[in-house]
């Protein structure tokens, strides 16, 4: 049901970082600093690997683009927030709001894809050297940046339209200091259920296709690197590589140290602890059902535990179907372990409870194993496929070089596809289920989405990439 518009917004009041007086200024020297770090670093980084003959290379072609988004998703920011750091009101227009909203969803959503696309870059340099120039042609580095720009756009003002195209109340108050998707919802008074999806849709698409072309990349460059015998081979290899590795990293891991950092931070109500109704009230079927799930926990355990060990020790069994069959049988064993133990004692106890981070660790490893198994069982079925349909080149299309990749992938996909519950919870912490369900937690939700951290995350890092990228480069 919609909320009556009755304010027509025609401007939005930053909350900012802070609303001490005595703070304002040594933070408007700081990230002034920080700004001005991040564009002489950039600038210097596009202009050098434009004008220098010796660098129009691919890799160095990526790195100018690389530059040039970090330096537009900070200069989106970055001057207004200074702005609002030495004035009263820290404001900004209706119209500028939207605009700063699509530029920085363009400009994040492109470093995605171009650290992709470097991953590729280095992973061809290294594992395909006398083809190098052949696959990286100037025709291909095009393609491999420009696919990312206009679907970024097309991305950026679908998300702006979306949400500007909505009423808004007349409460206009951002907490934040730039305009984002996430606090921008919370003012709007429409059904907000539409952009809702199409911002988790595009956030789980873009960070788990553009971190799993990184790792698999890695991963196949890795194993190119241990099978090199001289070791200035190796240390050649890591020298080509390692710069934008040390990017992915810093990048990556603030994004993924924030979205923690945000999840502990931004529940501000008192509750510790969730209340488990379980399956029944009834003390003689309570005893009934723990042996019952006592029983099928230890078998599911012991089954699966033996199921790996029987493929370890048995060379009979070293190949791609029993690898696939022991990952699977580990991930079934690790999904029955997050819940059963639990369940277990809450039959068992008065207080059918548990805690706050509690909940969060087996909701988020329920929700991990649950999905890797699933992308286990897609590889297992083209394992099957090529065992079958191809039987003579079973042992060439199925080598470790493959499966090892179809496994890692399945537990990227996995690890990767846990929402990030963030949001005030409501007064009645009480899950209607035995385990920490999502559908469960998120009912007892103050209404924020979950949507992408990293657009949240990226400015604060930007200031350590763009010198380390010129340094390291």
């Amino acid at each position: 049901m919609e909320k009556t518009n009755l304010t027509t917004v025609t401007e939005f009041i930053f909350l900012g970082i802070t609303d001490r007086p005595e703070l304002q200024t040594p933070l408007f020297l700081l990230f002034l600093v920080v700004y001005l770090t991040s564009l002489l670093g950039n600038l210097g980084m596009i202009i050098l690997t434009q004008v220098d003959p010796r660098l129009q290379t691919p890799m160095y072609f990526f790195l100018r683009h690389l530059a040039l988004v970090d330096l537009g998703y900070s200069t989106t920011v970055g001057p207004k927030m200074l702005v609002n750091f030495v004035k009263d009101q820290n404001t900004i227009s209706y119209q500028f709001c939207a605009t700063q909203l699509a530029f920085f969803l363009l400009f994040i959503g492109s470093e995605l894809f171009i650290l992709s696309a470097m991953s590729y870059d280095r992973y061809v340099a290294i594992c395909r050297p006398l083809l190098y120039t052949a696959i990286m042609s100037p025709r291909v580095c095009w393609v491999l940046v420009g696919i990312p720009y206009l679907y970024c756009t097309f991305l950026s003002l679908l998300i702006s339209v979306k949400i500007f195209t909505l009423s808004f109340c007349g409460y206009n108050v951002i907490n934040h200091f730039y305009c984002d998707c996430i606090p921008l919802i919370s003012l709007l008074c429409s059904n907000t259920q539409e952009v809702e999806f199409i911002i988790m849709i595009f956030a789980a698409f873009d960070l788990i296709s553009s971190l799993l072309m990184v790792l698999v990349s890695y991963l196949l460059i890795f194993v190119a690197i241990l099978r090199m015998k001289s070791a200035e081979g190796r240390r050649k290899a890591f020298s080509t590589c390692g710069s934008h590795l040390t990017v992915v990293i810093v990048f990556y891991g603030t994004l993924i140290f924030m979205s923690f950092l945000d999840v502990s931070m931004e529940n501000f109500t008192e509750v510790t602890v969730f209340e488990l109704k379980g399956f029944t009230d009834n003390p003689k079927l309570q005893i009934i059902c723990f042996f019952l799930f006592l029983a099928v926990y230890l078998f599911t355990l012991i089954g699966n535990l033996g199921l790996i060990l029987l493929v370890i020790g048995n060379s009979w069994l070293h190949n791609p179907m029993y690898y696939f069959l022991s990952v699977l049988s580990s991930v079934d064993a690790c999904y029955s372990s997050v819940i059963t133990p639990n369940m277990l004692v809450t039959f068992m106890s008065k207080k059918k409870a548990i805690s706050f981070f509690g909940c969060a660790a087996q909701m988020f490893l329920a929700i991990m194993f649950g999905t890797t198994e699933c992308f286990l069982l897609a590889a297992m079925a083209y394992d099957r496929y090529v065992a079958i349909y191809n039987p003579l080149l079973y042992t060439v299309s199925m080598r470790p070089r493959v499966y090892v990749p179809l496994i890692a992938a399945s537990y990227l996909g996995g690890f990767c596809m846990p929402p990030c519950t963030r949001g005030p919870l409501s007064a009645c912490p009480s899950v209607d289920l035995m385990s920490s369900n999502t559908s469960s937690v998120m009912s007892l939700l103050c209404l924020r989405f979950p949507a992408l951290t990293l657009t949240e995350t990226s400015f604060y890092s930007s200031t350590l990439r763009a010198p380390l990228r010129y340094l390291l480069y």
